[in-house]
């Protein structure tokens, strides 16, 4: 059976709303952003789409993890997993794409050694 994978919350509120439509979207003298990328952009969304907000957050380091969805559904042990991916995006020859699945924790983060060394310094402070 096919997994849901939701594409909400994978950027914050704060990225989101950095960004704003222009006035004149939709009009026909602009090409816009759904135009070039309609699999990754939805016309009612164009700037405020939580893909684009993610994408475009500043990165402190050059190795950038953007989400792509979240699998909200119970995986059990032995499951096999395929995924059809699609490149809309050309990246540079000196840089690479990776496809990472990786594990939510109670903190949010995909390790839970930095939140485990914050917790007991806090603790022993």
């Amino acid at each position: 059976k096919p997994i849901n994978i939701s594409k909400t919350r994978v950027a914050w509120n704060s990225d989101v709303k950095r960004y704003k439509n222009p006035d004149n979207y939709l009009s026909n003298d602009t090409m816009w952003l759904y135009e070039l990328f309609p699999n990754v952009i939805k016309k009612d969304e164009g700037v405020k789409s939580e893909a684009f907000a993610a994408w475009m957050r500043p990165a402190a380091f050059g190795r950038v993890w953007n989400h792509y969805g979240w699998v909200n559904e119970k995986l059990e042990a032995g499951d096999n997993i395929s995924f059809n991916i699609n490149s809309f995006f050309n990246a540079p020859a000196e840089s690479s794409k990776m496809f990472v699945i990786s594990e939510r924790n109670v903190l949010g983060g995909r390790n839970i050694a930095l939140g485990t060394f914050l917790m007991m310094f806090g603790v022993i402070c």
